[in-house]
């Protein structure tokens, strides 16, 4: 992770039940992302490469089981915050597509949540 103020771009990524809205391409570069919880539950950004969520390894609940992504795949993760608040993030993010995804996966009530399956997955290109 490096400064957000030495990011050649900042973009911002929007959580909330059960969407994560990004835009559809950046240039690559050193990215800042500014993760927004408009949401009411934590929620994280898991940056992975690959062509889509569904091509990634996903566990039983639909969570992407980052220690079998080929290597080099995660890039790094701005780790779970509370709602109503803001993280930022810096990366590194070469050509390529890559999925952004909350991979949380929690018991509530007695049932099993999982973020991921529930739609908080976008894809973006970075170019």
């Amino acid at each position: 992770m490096g400064d957000p103020v030495d990011a050649d771009t900042t973009i911002e990524v929007t959580l909330t039940e059960w969407s994560v809205d990004a835009p559809d391409s950046v240039a690559a570069g050193t990215i800042a992302i500014d993760a927004v919880n408009n949401g009411t539950e934590p929620h994280e950004v898991v940056i992975v490469q690959g062509d889509s969520y569904e091509s990634l390894p996903r566990g039983e609940h639909g969570e992407v089981l980052e220690d079998e992504l080929a290597e080099g795949a995660l890039i790094g993760e701005i780790e779970a915050f509370p709602a109503g608040e803001t993280c930022t993030g810096v990366f590194d993010l070469t050509p390529g597509t890559y999925v952004l995804i909350c991979n949380i996966v929690e018991e509530e009530d007695g049932e099993t949540v999982s973020h991921p399956a529930e739609g908080m997955v976008t894809t973006i290109t970075v170019t």
